[in-house]
């Protein structure tokens, strides 16, 4: 993983300042730098279906505590931009969410968590399609690689006998981001923004961690509708 994440990261740079270097050359050098959070409504069912087989099989009774539930994500860019329609850079989110399966009593406890989060690198094509009226109006392009981790956690403990079963897997999940994104000048240079767009995970598979032979059978998507507020610097 960590190759591959060298390689999209030069890719990045080089890209970057690439069209940094041909826009200084035709005119003045303008950047936008965003900050926003918000929540994806992520849906693991291969997860849940996980959960059921482990309440199904266990010799006594257990509830789901936690099911992924939507969690608040935060994630930042950097644009440059190339044209007044049109901006290009490098974007980061970081995402997690998991669920629970356990049980408590005067004997003793027990817990089977899944965890899951991801570190996600893209590229953010941003094009400007009203121009003159606000809010402006933007749709954007957002393409990259998750890179994520599942963890399974078991653990039973009995009086003072405690028992654990730890699995992680890793995968490099290629995606496509479309959104729709809406901005407001509220001062200068600094603006106000809302976005709203479907994740599409397209592939990659989850392999335990240090093992790649080691491959899950299960699809673990990052396929998502999510929702975004943030603010932005332009023009830097």
């Amino acid at each position: 993983m960590m190759k591959q994440l060298l390689v999209f990261i030069m890719i990045i740079v080089f890209g970057v300042q690439g069209v940094a270097q041909n826009s200084v050359q035709k005119n003045s050098l303008k950047i936008k730098i965003g900050a926003y959070a918000g929540y994806a409504f992520y849906s693991f069912e291969n997860l849940e279906s996980l959960n059921e087989q482990v309440i199904s099989q266990m010799p006594f009774e257990v509830a789901v505590m936690d099911d992924f539930p939507a969690r608040l994500f935060f994630g930042g860019e950097i644009l440059i931009e190339i044209a007044d329609w049109y901006s290009v850079g490098p974007s980061y989110e970081f995402h997690s969410t998991g669920s629970r399966v356990g049980a408590k009593d005067y004997s003793g406890t027990y817990h089977f968590d899944q965890i899951l989060s991801t570190h996600q690198l893209g590229i953010e094509n941003e094009l400007r399609i009203l121009k003159g009226i606000q809010p402006a109006v933007f749709i954007n392009l957002a393409g990259g690689v998750n890179l994520s981790s599942w963890k399974m956690e078991e653990e039973l403990e009995l009086a003072e006998e405690v028992q654990t079963d730890d699995n992680d897997f890793v995968a490099v999940k290629p995606f496509v981001y479309p959104s729709l994104k809406l901005e407001y000048l509220v001062y200068q240079n600094i603006y106000v923004f809302g976005k709203a767009g479907y994740l599409f995970d397209v592939g990659g598979k989850y392999h335990l961690s240090g093992n790649k032979d080691y491959e899950s059978t299960l699809k673990v998507p990052w396929s998502s509708f999510r929702i975004s507020f943030g603010f932005r610097f332009g023009s830097l």
